[in-house]
């Protein structure tokens, strides 16, 4: 597919007429396909979500180019079945936004890997000093860490001595826009007027008329909404949004059930992975539940391995 490098120009207003529409959104923004869908065919759109979240100045991105394009509306197969979105801005930064809505084992280790691949850019013969500055958008619509109540964090690679605190590099970072947050007090408190906030609240709407309360207060989410309305009138596009939710249902109950079969399993090596799964998911206290189940069965270095408890606190259990 051909790249444009001229971001596009308002939309025309023509049908469909979301402002009439009513009721639940079918494919909301944080489907993925969907998500990939209004940001490739309305980069004007993508180029303010990239810029509401990074602080660029929207009038200084003259060019930008997504780089790993789809064939929208086409069925998704191996090489496609990868929704995020590569955009080298001005020719001088590659920026990777993805949305993710179930949390993962290891997404930290994974979106690093992402970051980490897309920086290593340069080709050979040239000079370190030529590498791409990269910044990395997670969108996610659960908590990466329990205790931080921020609508958008910010991590680099920081000297943790606080008497420095200087980045390692400027040109590689991960920001994580969490939708999480937008119900939280202290958020609505310092963020409830700011266009990061309306992008948030815009990707958790549940309807039309939410959508059109949003679109109200900015012209960019309007425009947004409205392609978002021409996408979802497109039977290819809802075909592909609706099997990228079926698979999510698909590995949800996949995850649910391994977390259920591990507990009762705990004996079965294929089922340890379900146990591990259950309690990077749940509290301590289910880490601890587990760790009694199966001081019947194991020893107790491997307990604590596979709870990631310590070694004490076992023992503790144990008397």
């Amino acid at each position: 597919m051909e790249e444009k490098n001229i971001l596009v120009k308002e939309t025309e207003r023509r049908c469909p007429d979301y402002k009439e529409w009513k009721g639940e959104i079918r494919y909301r923004l944080t489907n993925d396909y969907m998500f990939r869908a209004v940001m490739q065919k309305n980069s004007n759109v993508l180029k303010h979500l990239i810029c509401a979240v990074t602080g660029i100045d929207a009038d200084t991105v003259t060019v930008l180019d997504i780089c790993n394009p789809i064939e929208l509306g086409e069925e998704m197969n191996s090489k496609t079945c990868i929704l995020d979105i590569k955009v080298l801005l001005n020719k001088e930064q590659y920026i990777n936004v993805e949305m993710q809505v179930v949390k993962q084992s290891y997404w930290k280790e994974r979106s690093l890997t992402y970051l980490c691949r897309t920086y290593d850019n340069l080709n050979e013969g040239q000079d370190y000093a030529d590498a791409v500055p990269v910044l990395q958008i997670s969108i996610l619509d659960f908590d990466l860490f329990e205790d931080v109540e921020e609508l958008l964090s910010r991590y680099y690679l920081i000297n943790e001595n606080p008497e420095y605190h200087n980045r390692y590099i400027d040109g590689f970072g991960i920001f994580v826009l969490n939708l999480r947050q937008i119900d939280n007090e202290r958020v609505i408190q310092r963020e409830g007027e700011s266009e990061l906030y309306q992008w948030a609240e815009l990707f958790r709407a549940q309807s039309w008329e939410e959508l059109c309360m949003l679109a109200e207060k900015n012209e960019k989410i309007d425009e947004c909404v409205y392609t978002m309305a021409q996408l979802s009138e497109d039977e290819k596009i809802r075909m592909q949004c609706e099997a990228r939710k079926d698979n999510l249902a698909i590995e949800i109950g996949i995850r649910k059930r391994a977390l259920q079969e591990g507990r009762k399993e705990g004996l079965e090596e294929g089922r340890k992975e379900g146990l591990v799964e259950g309690h990077r998911e749940g509290s301590l206290h289910k880490a601890r539940e587990i760790a009694k189940e199966l001081l019947d069965v194991l020893d107790k270095p491997t307990i604590a391995e596979k709870t990631g408890l310590s070694m004490e606190e076992i023992e503790a259990l144990e008397k």
